[in-house]
């Protein structure tokens, strides 16, 4: 079965040095790769898929988190469904979950059985089933966001190996990444607190990352990191992300960031 999985992952970010905006499109300037394109695949998935996880270390600035409106409408988008959508026959799952201290991080998951096709499903009763998912999700989504941001420790690492790994075990064609996050690592060993000045240094603390726990596999992985931080900790967030980005495009994963979602 083909499926297709969005994981919303939220890492907050703002940079100002060795980055520049396109577009809304981050890109930083050390780079070998050019710059990636890529818009959400799901004209021909069975099962689509969003996994939403929410920063709630107190280094982020809740302040350019995006509203519950603006997260559900991009959800939305990611899946292919909007208010023009006559008959929806995809699947589709949303999982919401968050990034703190647990290993092992509790997710909320949101169903939509996959449709039968025009001449096979009864269309008020798809109807039905499709506008209870996005209810569902609506409030699911509104209520990850009213979570605390208190937690003083952010196991960014086993959080997001964690999280991968469950999208590979869905056996997704492509899997659609989003981080909001500041991307400080604060446990598990390892703290991102000095500005990581070379390619050398960025290695090193990739290294150090994968020592604790391998993201795997990324090649079927697209990242998008929404762009938010607090300025005392802008630098630290920017060599945070050059760590992260490099970390995740090695296993062949495509990334970008964003300074918002639409």
């Amino acid at each position: 079965m083909k499926k297709i999985i969005a994981l919303i992952l939220f890492s907050l970010v703002a940079f100002n040095q060795g980055l520049c905006f396109e577009n809304n499109t981050w890109k930083y300037d050390s780079s070998n790769k050019p710059s990636q394109v890529y818009d959400f695949e799901h004209s021909d998935a069975d099962i689509l898929a969003v996994l939403i996880v929410l920063d709630l270390s107190k280094s982020v600035n809740r302040d350019r988190f995006p509203t519950d409106q603006e997260l559900f409408d991009y959800v939305l988008k990611i899946i292919g469904l909007d208010e023009n959508t006559r008959y929806f026959k995809p699947g589709a799952v949303c999982y919401l979950s968050y990034i703190g201290t647990d290993f092992y991080p509790r997710v909320v998951t949101i169903n939509l059985e996959k449709g039968k096709g025009i001449w096979g499903d009864n269309m008020a009763r798809r109807k039905k089933e499709v506008e209870k998912f996005k209810a569902d999700l609506n409030s699911a989504i509104a209520d990850i966001l009213l979570k605390p941001s208190s937690q003083n420790q952010t196991n960014i690492n086993s959080g997001l190996c964690y999280q991968f790994q469950l999208l590979r075990e869905g056996g997704a064609a492509r899997n659609h990444v989003v981080l909001i996050s500041d991307g400080i690592q604060v446990g598990d060993g390892l703290q991102f607190n000095d500005d990581a000045n070379s390619k050398e240094d960025i290695k090193r603390a990739s290294d150090l990352l994968s020592s604790k726990c391998s993201l795997g596999d990324l090649s079927s992985f697209d990242v998008t990191l929404l762009a938010c931080t607090n300025e005392e900790t802008q630098s630290i967030s920017r060599s945070a992300l050059e760590i992260w980005k490099y970390h995740m495009e090695k296993d062949n994963a495509l990334v970008r960031i964003r300074s918002d979602l639409f």
